[in-house]
Order: structure tokens, then C-alpha cells, then sequence
């Protein structure tokens, strides 16, 4: 029978959980904040700090290439020290409810640093302790090892090679406290101490309040206090300032700037209709996907409020790919079943993650994609309105300075308006039967978002212009009306000079885009001048 010595964990598993592990190096800062998230809420529970004194401080120094993350959690007694820390992959933390739970997050600054250092300090003692792991050493054992075909070293005899420990007396015995220092980071991983980089990483992946410029965050605040849930949020700090969650009321989209007028929530339960997660996102027109460049942009998935995976975790759930780009806003999962991956780019298999996958993939590819494509639908309505609007203006105004060269451009300017008023009336069909079909369910965000955009576009304004015959820009009484002619207004040129000017100018207009022709116009005005 085997015995656990005839099993031995190769030195290359310490290359997969360290530099192979992730695709981006900020990943680390999100590793170490949920350990330290976990010994203050530990502090918290033992009564050693009250809620909200809790404080993560990062601090990255560019010119001596350092980063340092400090906690004033419970910290690690001096007698657990080596036993908790040496104790890899094997974490005594609770699966599904505290927020780093396998051991081997602390592993990961081992890739991006010459050394790692470890330090902590327990309340009633007077004792520091470290654990300072030489990472470019790892490094160096692990290709060497990768070269040797028949001496091959483990996992844990290259942890014992490059791992050793210290402890240092100190006064303060009330002080508690852990601390993670990378010494030396590799050049490059440099965006590992750009504090600008840093900072909007963690305003959308750290587990932080809201900031305070965003108009809703009173409304989720409310929500989750009325619902009996809750968002654990920490105070954390990069070189001294506080990370906010970063969202803001205004958009940039392919069409313009939109704008958040509201949020909209909704729970997901299982079949026992138990909450498994819930929702909020922001409402606004919808009239086109946000900027792939906007930091805000995606429904973005969290467990304990720390992100999980990219802003396109949930993407493959919607209709469309482009559906959860319509989006800004969260999806909070509270299932305890619902375990973050080790990778923390998704959730662990089992049968909770395919129940929240049926009930987020039928709410993302009904409702939401049904919300964004309504008000994507009536934005371009109200777009064809303005877009008959200006061309009855431009026409009026064209007819009023006699631009028009001959009979013929006229009629297809009037043709061209004619169009354009059907499917202004088509347009506001459409909205009224939209309005019409959601009247009954105010509280609806499609109803919210039509409402809105009806608002603040004034479809009125066409209406009446259409009811007064006066004003009516039909083809039938247009063509009827007598006017002057763009070559009119040469009055210094003899009238049968006008005339052949005329017609080789409408030959010209076959030939040139109307920008080049209204310049063309211009120029030969100027010349006869």
C-alpha cells in the first residue's frame, strides 16, 4: 500500500501556482486584500476592532522598485507563525465563506519580486515575526530543475531552500498586524508600481464603497439595507488614498455621451427560491454599447464584493456578446455553494454554479437584452424625427436664400423630405405602441427608459408642425410654389449667360458629393460676383 512519502509534488507545481497562475501581475493586490479583508473581519469578530476601523494600506515606491500591503487585522500569534504560513495549499479558512480560503494566494508575489517578505504582529505580544522567501532563487531552482533530467528537487525542497524565518522584539503590545513586502520588483512588471494603474484596478476589483459622486449609490445602499443583505467594504489606501468604487452617472458610447438616470434590481433564487445572488445596473438610453475604453463599462460579476474574473465574466450568459456591454452595474452572487474558482475568474463546477447560470442567462438573454434593444430602438426613433426636423429646416432655409440650381434638384430635395416624413411618422408609431404596450408596469425599466428618452426628445414638436397645413412639406404642394434659382442671384451676369451657367452646373451635381457641390456654388458665386 502507498504511503503519503511515495508521493512527491514536482518543484514545477511552484512555477504553476506563482508565475503561471495569472494573466495580469495587478492580480496580486486583489490576493493579498482578500486575505487581509479576512483577519480584519477576524479582528472584528474577536472584538479587537470595531466595524469600519478596519484599514488595508498599500504603498508603492517607483525609485526603490517596493510595494507593501498592511492590514491592522488580528495578525498571526508567534507560536502559529511557521506552521500557519508553511502551511501551503492546506488553509484552516472556512470553503464558501471567507473570501481567500485555499493557502495559496500568498504564494503569488513570489513571481514578480527578487524577495518576499511576510511579517506579523499579535495583539499582547511583543514579538515580530518573519518569513522572507528569496523569489529570484525559486525562480533560478525552478529552470535549473527543469534542465536536470535525473536529479529533480520538490516543491518542498525548494521551499526549504529559499524560505527562512526571523523574529525581532518590539514595544507595542496592544498593536496587531500583517504585512506583505515585495523587494526589488521585476522590471517588467513595472505596472505593478504605476500608482495610477493600481488605483483603477481597484476601484472596480477591491471589495470599497461607492464614490460619493455617484448619484445612486443611496438607492443599492437602501436596497440592501431593505432586502436584509449586505456588501462588505473595507478601507483601503494606495500611497495614502482612498479607493473608491469608481462608477459615474455619465457614459461614453459610439453615438455620443448617455447618461445613468437611474438603477434597476433584481434577485435571482433557486428552486427552493432561496437567493442566490442579486443585481443592479444602471438605467440610461441605451443608444449605443459603452466605449470598450471606459473603465465602468460591463455587468460585472462579485462574490463578497471583490470582483470575480474580468468586466466580461458574465458575457457568454447574454444573447449577444456585445449585451453586457449596454451595461454598467453588478452581479453580487450570496450563494455560499457559488465558490470562486482558484484563479478567481469564475465560480468552481457543482450544481449551484448551473442553477445561477439558468437564472442569470434567462433574466440577461430576455429581459436585459429586450431593455437595451428597446431603448437602442426608440433613441433611433426619436433620431429619425430630428433627422426630419432639420431636413424640412435645411430645406425652408435652402429655398429661402434660393440655393436650388434648377427644377430638378428641388423636386429631389422634396422627394428626399417626403421620405424622410414617413419614417418620422412610422417613428412616432412606434414609440406611442411601445409606451402603449408598458403604460400598466411604471416601475418597469423599459418602461422607465422610453419614459425618459420621451422626455427629454420632443416628439411633440413634430406633431404639431405635421397638423399645420401651413407648414406641411409634401411633394404635391412644394412642387405647386414658384421661386427663385441659385443662378438668380447672379444679376450682374446677361440672363442667356445664366442659362448655360445653369446647365453646366447641373451637370457638375451629377458628378460630386453635395459638400463638394455646395463649395463648387460658392466659388463660381464669388467669380461672377
Amino acid at each position: 500500500m502507498a504511503n503519503s512519502s511515495d508521493y512527491v509534488f514536482g518543484a514545477n507545481i511552484l512555477d504553476n501556482l506563482t508565475t503561471g497562475m495569472y494573466t495580469d501581475s495587478r492580480v496580486i493586490y486583489r490576493e493579498y486584500i482578500q486575505n487581509a479583508c479576512d483577519s480584519i473581519d477576524m479582528a472584528q469578530k474577536n472584538g479587537l476592532l470595531q466595524s469600519g476601523e478596519g484599514v488595508i494600506e498599500i504603498y508603492t515606491d517607483d525609485d526603490e522598485r517596493t510595494i507593501s500591503i498592511r492590514d491592522n487585522g488580528i495578525g498571526i500569534k508567534a507560536e502559529d507563525y511557521i506552521r500557519t504560513l508553511g502551511n501551503i495549499a492546506n488553509s484552516d479558512k472556512t470553503l464558501g465563506e471567507s473570501k481567500g480560503f485555499r493557502g495559496i494566494g500568498r504564494l503569488c508575489g513570489l513571481a514578480y519580486c527578487q524577495t518576499l517578505i511576510f511579517s506579523s504582529k499579535a495583539q499582547g505580544e511583543t514579538t515580530i515575526s518573519y518569513m522572507i522567501c528569496d523569489a529570484a532563487q525559486m525562480r533560478e531552482l525552478i529552470n535549473q530543475n527543469q534542465l536536470q533530467r535525473e536529479i529533480k528537487l520538490s516543491a518542498a525542497e525548494v521551499l526549504t531552500k529559499i524560505i527562512s524565518y526571523k523574529r525581532e522584539k518590539c514595544s507595542d503590545i496592544g498593536d496587531h498586524w500583517f504585512e506583505v513586502k515585495l523587494i526589488n520588483v521585476n522590471p517588467e512588471n513595472h505596472e505593478l508600481l504605476a500608482r495610477e494603474s493600481v488605483i483603477d484596478y481597484l476601484s472596480f476589483v477591491a471589495p470599497v464603497p461607492f464614490n460619493k459622486n455617484f448619484s445612486y449609490r443611496s438607492l443599492i445602499y437602501d436596497y440592501v439595507r431593505r432586502n436584509g443583505l449586505h456588501i462588505d467594504e473595507y478601507i483601503i489606501k494606495v500611497n495614502g488614498e482612498q479607493i473608491f468604487k469608481d462608477y459615474r452617472t455619465r457614459v461614453k458610447t459610439s453615438k455620443g455621451e448617455d447618461r445613468i438616470f437611474d438603477v434597476h434590481f433584481h434577485n435571482l433564487f433557486d428552486d427552493e427560491h432561496n437567493l442566490i445572488a442579486w443585481v443592479w445596473f444602471g438605467l440610461r438610453n441605451f443608444q449605443a454599447v459603452i466605449d470598450k475604453d471606459s473603465p465602468q463599462r460591463g455587468l460585472r460579476l462579485r462574490k463578497e464584493n471583490i470582483q470575480i474574473g474580468s468586466e466580461d465574466a458574465l458575457q457568454r450568459l447574454f444573447k449577444e456578446d456585445r449585451g453586457t456591454h449596454y451595461f454598467i452595474g453588478e452581479v453580487h452572487a450570496v450563494s455560499k455553494d457559488l465558490i470562486p474558482n482558484s484563479q478567481r475568474d469564475y465560480f468552481n463546477e457543482n450544481a449551484m454554479r448551473n442553477i445561477f447560470e439558468r437564472e442569470a442567462k434567462q433574466y440577461f438573454s430576455d429581459s436585459l437584452h429586450r431593455l437595451y434593444h428597446t431603448g437602442n430602438d426608440v433613441s433611433s426613433a426619436f433620431d429619425k424625427i430630428d433627422s426630419y426636423q432639420r431636413q424640412v429646416e435645411e430645406f425652408q432655409q435652402k429655398e429661402l436664400n434660393s440655393d436650388f440650381v434648377d427644377d430638378k434638384q428641388r423636386k429631389e430635395a422634396v422627394t428626399k423630405v417626403e421620405k424622410s416624413r414617413k419614417g418620422a411618422e412610422d417613428s412616432i408609431k412606434k414609440i406611442a405602441n411601445v409606451t402603449e404596450r408598458y403604460k400598466d408596469n411604471p416601475e418597469s425599466p423599459i418602461y422607465k427608459v422610453v419614459s425618459h428618452i420621451s422626455e427629454n426628445r420632443d416628439a411633440k414638436q413634430f406633431i404639431h408642425v405635421d397638423d399645420r397645413k401651413e407648414d406641411q412639406t409634401s411633394e404635391k404642394d412644394i412642387s405647386k410654389k414658384k421661386t427663385k434659382r441659385w443662378v438668380d442671384r447672379l444679376s450682374s451676369v446677361p440672363k442667356n449667360e445664366r442659362k448655360l451657367i445653369s446647365r453646366v452646373i447641373g451637370v457638375v451635381r451629377k458628378f460630386v458629393d453635395e459638400t463638394t457641390f455646395d463649395k463648387i456654388l460658392d466659388k463660381v458665386e464669388e467669380e461672377f460676383k
